[in-house]
């Protein structure tokens, strides 16, 4: 198996820059990068950002303090010559910089490129001249980071709550949505603080995709979640965040003295694996998938008590909790053919419609054999089950009614034997 290295230190300054210089002249001066003029790049290059390095020190605010003072000219410095000759420059003279302005598009350009170069470095890449292509990446990376600025200001989801209906094999599936729904101060949903490896892997190991700012995970999301380091400092605030949730899920509950030792000190990280080994371990879903195999194959539909419908949502219910299984027990999880088998076998009512859709089956007819969902949508509409209570219903009607004539013929009877028996009575 091939060696995974990670990142194993948060460092800003750590990042080696692999601009050339005409690299850099090209990002800052070419139309379809930031399109600045000689006059504004010399300009911005006074206020201090001159390398692509230095967008380090100029975020959203100082990109629009710098754009104001472009409107102010900086003067020149005369040459300072030697006092014994005046004819050798000890330093040369320095041009003064016209007042200029900067257009918008311009303004904005930097400001997308100061988000990515900040973004590339809290993931641990390298900001390259590749990778901080404007049209080729930079604007594919501001259509993702918009849309994750507006699912960070949505309503925060609620919190699951641990109980008897949901123990924590069936809560931690909740959980960990309710955490990828929730952003903390690094603008990334929280489920980067209990993924599953802590430490970032080694950008040889992940590299970038072409043209995107993100690796094998997918999208900028997903690359946050998976590369944000956990030594930031920032890490803190947002590994508390998830220590309130895990509070507030287990509060009241026996859960709740698993995580104290973790929650009185705010790490959220250690609560959540804390829970998961003591109540959520690979002991709990091996039960889990013994009982729901077990089920698969052997629970009987004999039309009485439940619809096909609810016989066949059960069995989705039970494979779904199997697949859940499979993340934490080796396993092999029955496959299409099996399923369908469980799924026909065990239906016992002798109803003929019905017996002749699961020969249909059996048959491979369009595949169904073969398709869970096909084979379900072609015993539903035979389904005996309705046809039972209304016989059932119809026999219940009759037993009443002829029950109601039995009470009135005996109800009649002895009233005319207490009138008989009255009328031999002598009077007192």
């Amino acid at each position: 198996m091939k060696a995974t290295t990670f990142i194993s230190q948060f460092n800003f300054r750590a990042i080696k820059m692999v601009f050339s210089r005409q690299e850099n002249t090209n990002f800052f001066t070419n139309n379809p990068q930031m399109g600045l003029t000689a006059a504004q790049f010399a300009h911005l290059s006074a206020e201090g950002l001159s390398t692509v390095e230095s967008f380090l020190d100029f975020e959203e605010d100082d990109l629009d303090a710098a754009a104001r003072n472009l409107r102010v000219a900086i003067p020149g410095i005369p040459a300072v010559m030697d006092l014994v000759d005046p004819t050798i420059v000890v330093t040369p003279a320095v041009a003064a910089i016209p007042a200029c302005t900067m257009p918008a598009s311009c303004l904005k350009h930097l400001k997308i490129a100061s988000l990515a170069y900040h973004y590339y470095l809290s993931i641990g890449r390298e900001p390259t001249s590749v990778n901080m292509n404007f049209s080729r990446v930079l604007c594919g990376f501001h259509i993702e980071w918009e849309a994750i600025k507006k699912l960070a200001k949505q309503t925060k989801p609620d919190v699951p709550v641990l109980n008897k209906n949901a123990p924590p094999t069936k809560w931690l599936e909740s959980f960990r949505d309710c955490l990828y729904r929730t952003y903390g101060v690094r603008s990334a949903s929280l489920s980067y603080i209990i993924r599953d490896e802590p430490l970032v892997p080694a950008e040889v190991e992940d590299p970038l995709e072409q043209a995107s700012s993100f690796g094998e995970s997918g999208s900028v999301l997903e690359e946050l979640i998976k590369r944000l380091a956990h030594n930031h400092p920032l890490y803190r605030s947002d590994d508390a965040a998830v220590s309130s949730l895990l509070e507030e899920a287990a509060l009241g509950t026996r859960f709740e003295a698993t995580i104290k030792p973790f929650t009185k000190r705010k790490q959220g990280r250690n609560a959540y694996l804390a829970i998961v080994s003591s109540h959520a371990g690979v002991d709990k879903w091996e039960s889990i998938q013994k009982d729901k195999l077990n089920w698969l194959m052997s629970s009987k539909w004999n039309g009485r008590q439940n619809s096909l419908e609810i016989f066949t949502s059960l069995h989705r219910a039970a494979f779904a909790q199997l697949e859940e299984a499979s993340e934490y027990v080796e396993f092999q999880l029955p496959n299409v053919h099996s399923r369908v088998g469980y799924l026909i076998d065990n239906i016992t009512h002798s109803d003929p419609d019905l017996r002749a859709a699961i020969a249909n089956i059996r048959l491979k007819n369009g595949g169904m054999r073969d398709n869970f969902e096909d084979a379900v949508a072609c015993l539903l509409p035979v389904c005996p089950y309705q046809k039972y209570k209304i016989t059932t219903c119809l026999y219940a009607d009759h037993v009443l009614s002829q029950l109601h004539e039995a009470i009135s013929t005996l109800y009649i009877l002895l009233k005319f034997l207490y009138t008989r028996i009255q009328s031999t009575i002598p009077p007192a």
